[in-house]
């Protein structure tokens, strides 16, 4: 069994008003559930405990989430982890601006020790995850949707799940090995669509040169 115990805190509810973007087409606390929802199939898959402060779609209050996350049971060689995921607005006191990124907060030294460690692996991981996902929609806009699946289904079964696997128990990198594995995959996916990417703007300028 692990010894960390992982508690999601999902965002706010469907009864908050506002939480949104500025248009209403993004909605916080169906995103928080969305992405909480992937990282407990990700985490009960690696043999994590996961546990929530607020299964429902409405929101209970951070007293009651705190007591929630407070009296979960947890061995005495257990320690617990609360993730809640957020989103923060950005503007200059007139307009929204595009600021992106992440920020995390914590007073407890034993999960700083457990968690900086793999902050840059994750902020690789989002620049490469953010870079195939743009130069993806470059292939599939030049008609080259069967090359950017099979590169992503190559990408990350066949090269970024096993790379990850292998560091966590061959080396005992654990979850640290996952994300570099993971992170990996997706710049190997990215350096991939960028040689087809180019490939294909010589072909064309050939063409029509």
């Amino acid at each position: 069994m692990k010894k960390l115990v992982i508690i999601l805190d999902c965002a706010h509810g469907a009864d908050v008003k506002g939480k949104c973007s500025p248009d209403g087409t993004h909605r916080e606390y169906k995103w928080s559930r969305l992405i909480c929802g992937k990282l407990r199939d990700k985490l009960e898959s690696l043999g994590y405990r996961v546990e929530y402060t607020n299964k429902t779609e409405n929101e209970i209050g951070l007293s009651q989430r705190k007591n929630i996350a407070n009296n979960i049971k947890i061995n005495s060689d257990q320690v617990k982890f609360l993730i809640s995921l957020h989103n923060n607005a950005a503007g200059n006191g007139s307009n929204w601006t595009n600021a992106t990124g992440f920020e995390i907060f914590t007073s407890n030294k034993e999960m700083l020790a457990l968690g900086l460690p793999i902050l840059h692996i994750a902020a690789f991981y989002l620049m490469f995850d953010g870079l195939q996902v743009s130069l993806s929609g470059i292939l599939k806009g030049l008609k080259m949707t069967k090359v950017a699946s099979v590169s992503l289904i190559a990408g990350y079964w066949l090269f970024g799940l096993p790379f990850g696997y292998y560091l966590a128990y061959h080396y005992h990198m654990s979850l640290r090995g996952f994300w570099i594995g993971l992170a990996t995959s997706f710049l190997f996916m990215s350096i991939i669509f960028l040689v087809v990417i180019h490939r294909k703007f010589a072909k064309l300028k050939k063409l029509y040169s």
